[in-house]
């Protein structure tokens, strides 16, 4: 399974393309139907997926496939007069979503920095990038320790570790974090056979890798 961007009519959809039956075409992603939407990152062990939505203004969700919830908008990721760019997850989080660590590259005024975020925490956290950081550019390992490469003079090929910043996990409902104007909530997860959008019924049993 593939899941990939298709415009069509000046308006661009993820969907997913199943290989095994002869390049499948079924959607993936309808927030609205005139809206932009986009798959950014998708990590196979927890199944969380982050995208980028205009639906009502250019804005950066989350889902979890299998999840009969819809996508949510947390506004922490949407810092004022700053670009957010989700560039890796961290992997061995099995069936654990809102705990897996996501790195952003932050891009504002005093230039490019590093940002972590976890759903469970709906917060984001701004570190400092190391010197030289090839900004973008970054994988986490399965511990929770984010590797950021560098180049300086004096160190012309470096690898710099930064440890997940703790959460304080907020169970309850957040008002802040909203899908289509409502807040979360808990649901079931039921099993489908094939890819679906995210606002009508969940994606289980196979994985998608965009």
């Amino acid at each position: 399974m593939l899941a990939l961007d298709r415009e069509a009519d000046g308006v661009t959809k993820a969907v997913a393309v199943d290989l095994e039956r002869g390049g499948e075409v079924t959607p993936l992603l309808q927030i609205a139907e005139d809206s932009n939407d986009r798959l950014l990152l998708a990590d196979a062990d927890s199944g969380l997926l982050l995208i980028r939505s205009d639906a009502g203004h250019d804005r950066l969700g989350w889902g979890v496939l299998g999840s009969m919830l819809p996508v949510r908008f947390p506004e922490c990721l949407g810092p004022a007069d700053c670009a957010v760019t989700p560039f890796a997850m961290q992997p061995g989080q099995e069936l654990m979503p809102e705990n897996c660590a996501v790195a952003l590259r932050i891009d504002g005024a005093a230039g490019s920095w590093v940002g972590v975020w976890r759903p469970s925490g709906r917060r984001l956290h701004h570190l400092a990038a190391p010197a030289g950081w090839l900004a973008g550019a970054g994988l986490w390992t399965r511990e929770g320790v984010l590797r950021l490469p560098y180049a300086t003079g004096a160190v012309p090929c470096g690898v710099a570790s930064v440890e997940a910043p703790e959460d304080v996990v907020i169970t309850e409902t957040a008002q802040a974090e909203r899908a289509g104007g409502e807040p979360s909530a808990a649901g079931e997860t039921p099993v489908v056979c094939k890819p679906v959008p995210l606002q009508q019924a969940p994606l289980t049993g196979r994985g998608a890798r965009g």
